[in-house]
């Protein structure tokens, strides 16, 4: 056996050797990345919280079984909130609250089933009920919707649950 071909053997057992190693490494850290995550209890049952960089919150949740089961609390960077959402077993249901990034109500409605139902009100950044609709089986039915959405107001206008009208202006 030539020097060359001794070479390349031994270069041929080293990558098999180092394939090996590296999906055995690979297989173990996947192992230890699942064994951390089913530690942690906020994955299942408990409550959830996650800050910003500046260690303000960021959002609060409650978890049940594994899905959203109680009140889920969001927060602005400044530390102002921005909504409130009522869940139970994963689902969105009962009061839901937004806020503008300067503390004035943003709208104020109600879920059932996940879905979008009864009456919601919108305030523009002053605070001020600019608009209102009624929800029926998910959908804005009847009335007036108006979002702020980066900054512009988008205002759609429903009857008999379809978009009749819908602009967009600054406030």
């Amino acid at each position: 056996m030539t020097r060359t071909n001794k070479i390349l053997i031994i270069v041929a057992i080293l990558v098999v050797i180092g394939i090996l190693t590296l999906g055995f490494t690979q297989t173990r850290l996947i192992d230890k990345a699942k064994d951390f995550i089913a530690s942690k209890p906020w994955i299942r049952n408990g409550e959830r919280i996650e800050n910003y960089p500046d260690g303000k919150p960021k959002f609060k949740q409650i978890r049940r079984n594994g899905k959203s089961d109680g009140v889920f609390t969001r927060w602005y960077p400044n530390g102002q909130k921005q909504m409130e959402i009522n869940f139970s077993r994963g689902e969105r249901e009962g009061k839901s609250e937004g806020w503008h990034e300067n503390g004035a109500k943003s709208y104020t409605g109600q879920f059932a089933g996940g879905k979008y139902d009864g009456k919601w009100c919108f305030f523009d950044t002053n605070g001020t009920q600019i608009a209102e609709a009624t929800c029926k089986n998910g959908l804005f039915w009847d009335g007036t919707d108006a979002r702020y959405i980066n900054g512009i107001l988008q205002i759609s206008t429903y009857k008999d649950g379809a978009v009749v009208s819908s602009e967009k202006k600054r406030d």
